[in-house]
């Protein structure tokens, strides 16, 4: 004779968030790298990650055949030039640099 099995009330319960999505777009990965890079900046100093993300870009231009260059503009702010070829372009932060970098590659920015 079968018995029948009591049911089993999950351990999330119904109230729990759905599973996150997987990000479709390039946009919306950096969007999410972005608020990753603000709560690491409590973790890490924000000076080193700053360090750590110009490296990484740095990195990431040369394998293009760009140059990234930190620098600083007539004002005093910290500014970042991009060569390729025969442009010279000053970009105001990183996320500007990875959004261009972005379209040399031909991603979407």
């Amino acid at each position: 004779m079968l018995h029948a099995q009591p049911a089993v009330a999950s351990a999330a319960g119904e109230d729990a968030p759905d599973a996150p999505q997987k990000r479709e777009t390039q946009l919306a990965g950096w969007e999410f790298a972005k608020e990753n890079r603000e709560k690491q900046a409590g973790i890490i100093g924000a000076d080193e990650l700053t360090r750590k993300r110009e490296s990484t870009l740095t990195a990431e231009c040369a394998l293009v055949g760009v140059a990234l260059i930190p620098s600083t503009n007539d004002r005093g702010a910290r500014v970042y030039v991009v060569t390729r070829w025969a442009l010279c372009k000053e970009l105001p932060d990183l996320d500007s640099v990875e959004a261009w970098l972005a379209r040399v590659k031909g991603g979407i920015a």
